[in-house]
């Protein structure tokens, strides 16, 4: 559609008991050197095995890197289902992955080509996702409104206030926050925030930081 895209595609990975051969170990680092450039990481598993810890340090590097991300889900076709079975999984996987939680994922078939097409325009909305920016203005009269909604803790007898915020950046969205007493927001209280920007702006694949 006149767009130019970079696509690498990584040598499989096996899991960390089965790499005996240094071209596998290879493998591995040239994978982790192909996200470092990446805006956007494909994460394809293949549903019919279980979630494997090389995985979920796979997903967990995206995070941590500040990816984009989408999970694409392989070899469905091979799946016996029913009507919930793919919900099932979903909320299974979402689980096992919680730090992917704002990632789409895909169910697809590479064998059939089922789905296939898919993945192409749900990796450029979370790119849109990745490259999202909100106004000054917009951005503080939602925080108004949040903490209206949930009133912010208190730490010490003394209770957090959110004076101005400010989106600082994107590749990932990344805002900033002035506040009375930063030990006074809880863990808790910023994924809350998190959540909410989510909810309310889209963000679907990309992470934010706060």
């Amino acid at each position: 559609e006149g767009q130019a895209y970079t696509l690498i595609d990584t040598a499989g990975m096996r899991r960390r008991p089965r790499i005996t051969h240094s071209v596998e170990i290879y493998s591995v680092s040239r994978a982790v050197r192909a996200l470092e450039r990446s805006h956007v990481a494909l994460l394809v598993l293949d549903t019919t095995q279980e979630i494997a810890d090389q995985d979920a340090r796979i997903a967990t590097l995206i995070e941590r890197r500040g990816r984009a991300c989408v999970v694409v889900c392989n070899k469905w076709d091979v799946i016996e289902k029913d009507t919930g079975t793919m919900v099932a999984y979903e909320k299974d996987l979402r689980e096992r992955l919680p730090f992917l939680a704002h990632a789409p994922m895909i169910f697809i078939s590479a064998l059939t080509g089922r789905r296939v097409h898919k993945v192409m325009d749900t990796m450029k909305s979370a790119y849109a996702s990745f490259n999202q920016w909100i106004g000054t203005g917009e951005l503080n009269r939602w925080l108004e409104k949040v903490q209206i909604h949930r009133q912010p803790p208190v730490w010490r007898g003394k209770r957090l206030k959110i004076y101005f915020g400010a989106q600082v950046g994107v590749r990932p969205p990344t805002f900033a926050l002035q506040v009375n007493s930063e030990r006074a927001i809880s863990e808790h209280y910023r994924r809350f925030l998190i959540n909410r920007l989510r909810t309310d702006f889209g963000f679907e694949g990309a992470p934010i930081r706060l």
